[in-house]
């Protein structure tokens, strides 16, 4: 009894073993399937990677990315929800913002609107640069219990 091998190469099936047998038929029907298969063409946006996502195009992909519908952001470091680019504490996550440039964020400054003053120790409203007596307030200083006596109690 005579055996045939079938080979299915591209809806074609090639019998071994038969006289009608061409030069083509002989070849392995296998090494079109072992060729080299060249990557896919990156996607506009995506990254390095062409299976990500980038949906802001700042070629961060998205599952990487704090602020992925932000061009302008990418890492958010202290967690604070300000990215690290508009945080001008990036590190501290109960700051974001120093609006007097004075190096004392806008939550921590008591005056920040003023580069010149961040603390009013005795809480009479000058600022304790300016404050002669920053410890007590009603001291001459000019703030509002100027020549009041206070008495604790």
């Amino acid at each position: 009894m005579k055996t045939s091998t079938i080979y299915l190469l591209s809806s074609i099936a090639l019998l071994s073993g038969c006289q009608e047998e061409s030069a083509y038929l002989k070849q392995d029907p296998l090494s079109e399937l072992n060729r080299p298969v060249p990557p896919p063409e990156p996607i506009p946006g995506a990254g390095s990677e062409p299976t990500l996502m980038d949906s802001d195009g700042d070629g961060i992909n998205d599952s990487q990315d704090a602020f992925p519908n932000d061009p302008t952001e990418t890492v958010d470091t202290d967690s604070d929800g300000t990215g690290n680019n508009q945080d001008a504490f990036p590190n501290d996550p109960t700051e974001t913002a120093d609006t007097d440039g004075d190096g004392t964020g806008n939550n921590q400054d008591v005056f920040p609107n003023d580069p010149t003053e961040t603390v009013d120790t005795d809480g009479d409203g000058i600022g304790d640069n300016q404050d002669p007596s920053p410890q007590q307030p009603g001291e001459n200083d000019g703030g509002p219990y100027d020549g009041e006596t206070c008495t604790f109690i």
